[in-house]
């Protein structure tokens, strides 16, 4: 496993995530986040708006956002808002609109990886009629990050407005496998 400050994320999916928690809970949850990491050593923007779309930002640092907004927010508020983040503003909801169906999207997956991270890889394969396993490698050391994966998966099956979305992260880099594994069914 790389280390965090080796990884980096895209500003497109600094913008996607963080955007929408700041308009959600407003400029003082935003601005406990963005002093917390100060104080930790850890400087970049100081709002979601100064995220740069082509830039890269160590994975450190978007981790520490993760788990600020985690500490501010309950898990409940947390999963609300990166369910809504991919399914309304995020790149990847963006992306499952244009694609039109869950399956060319999970088909697609390992190809949209590196357009939001520089670390790691996915590889998305249909399992079944409305079923598949999203298998992704070297893409944690963080269960918060795993997490912040399952609900982004699951805003992103709200896109196409299916009956149900099932998202179960079955396997766990964090707990000593060789990938994180999440299987998926929807309808």
């Amino acid at each position: 496993m790389n280390d965090s400050f080796s990884k980096h994320v895209y500003g497109g999916q600094m913008v996607a995530v963080f955007k929408p928690i700041g308009k959600k809970h407003g400029v003082d949850g935003l601005s406990m986040v963005f002093d917390r990491m100060k104080s930790k050593g850890y400087y970049g923007p100081d709002t979601p708006d100064e995220f740069k779309l082509r830039d890269k930002y160590p994975f450190s640092y978007y981790l520490y956002l993760l788990e600020g907004y985690h500490e501010i927010y309950d898990e409940s508020n947390f999963e609300r808002v990166l369910k809504e983040s991919a399914r309304t503003v995020g790149i990847i909801g963006f992306f499952a609109k244009w694609l039109t169906k869950p399956d060319l999207a999970v088909a697609k997956a390992g190809e949209y990886w590196p357009q939001f991270f520089d670390f790691g890889r996915l590889e998305g394969v249909i399992t079944g009629d409305n079923k598949a396993l999203v298998k992704g490698y070297d893409v944690s050391d963080s269960p918060l990050f795993c997490r912040s994966i399952t609900y982004y998966f699951e805003g992103v099956f709200q896109t196409w407005n299916v009956n149900f979305i099932t998202v179960e992260h079955t396997l766990c880099a964090c707990e000593g496998h060789d990938h994180c594994e999440w299987k998926l069914e929807w309808g």
